[in-house]
């Protein structure tokens, strides 16, 4: 919630427009106080919970869940590592790369493995919404904007 949640970093990303941040974050924030008045937790104090468009929110407080890092788990699941024996490179790609995507995001995780074997990592996006040096930080050998979109 608040300046630093999923809907001030992500939604702009997804196309909310200026002015529509404060209606969806109030009601987020009414979504997790009947929550709390189902459950008795407060997932507002959960770090988390507005990833994935806040899925986990209600499963925290409903169910007996936890919160697991998306990308890492679908590289554990698909063996990705595995995959990358033998390789001279790696491709990958986004719709919109930007700050965000340094938390976590497909792309990071990804780049991270790559990187860390030695490979190196291209990036093809379809916009590029911050300094291209910035995000190379992911471990991107290098970035393509292949179809710019208008914002």
């Amino acid at each position: 919630m608040g300046d630093n949640g999923a809907t001030f970093v992500y939604a702009p990303q997804k196309g909310l427009h200026h002015g529509q941040k404060e209606k969806l974050e109030d009601g987020m924030a009414h979504f997790a106080r009947i929550l709390k008045a189902i459950s008795g937790k407060d997932v507002t104090k959960i770090e988390g919970c507005g990833a994935g468009g806040g899925i986990s929110a209600p499963l925290l407080a409903l169910a007996d869940s936890r919160i697991m890092s998306g990308i890492d788990t679908v590289l554990e699941v698909t063996e990705f590592e595995s995959a990358l024996d033998g390789a001279d490179a790696v491709i990958t790609g986004e719709g919109k790369i930007a700050s965000q995507s340094l938390f976590g995001k497909a792309i990071s995780g990804v780049a991270r493995e790559g990187f860390e074997r030695g490979l190196p990592v291209y990036c093809f996006v379809g916009k590029l919404g911050d300094k291209k040096e910035k995000l190379k930080r992911l471990g991107l050998s290098e970035i393509y904007e292949i179809a710019p979109m208008s914002t």
